[in-house]
């Protein structure tokens, strides 16, 4: 009879496109007007605009949510 345990499959999560987190920070305090595809544009290597996303919301950097003020709030 075989065994009824599972199979032990490691996880090994994600392979991380950025290492280099003070450059990273770097890179984007020189160039703060850019959009996330331009950044990614920009940057060393192969990167998508998602995953600069993630990288600018692991260093604490938000992004503009509106461009325009608020109608309402501008009377």
């Amino acid at each position: 009879m075989g065994d009824v345990q599972p199979k032990w499959h490691p996880h090994l999560g994600h392979s991380h496109k950025n290492t280099d987190w003070k450059a990273f920070q770097q890179f984007v305090e020189t160039h703060p007007d850019l959009t996330q595809p331009e950044l990614a544009a920009l940057w060393d290597g192969a990167i998508s605009d998602r995953t600069i996303s993630r990288a600018l919301q692991k260093i604490g950097f938000t992004r503009k949510k509106r461009l325009m003020g608020i109608g309402n709030a501008m009377r």
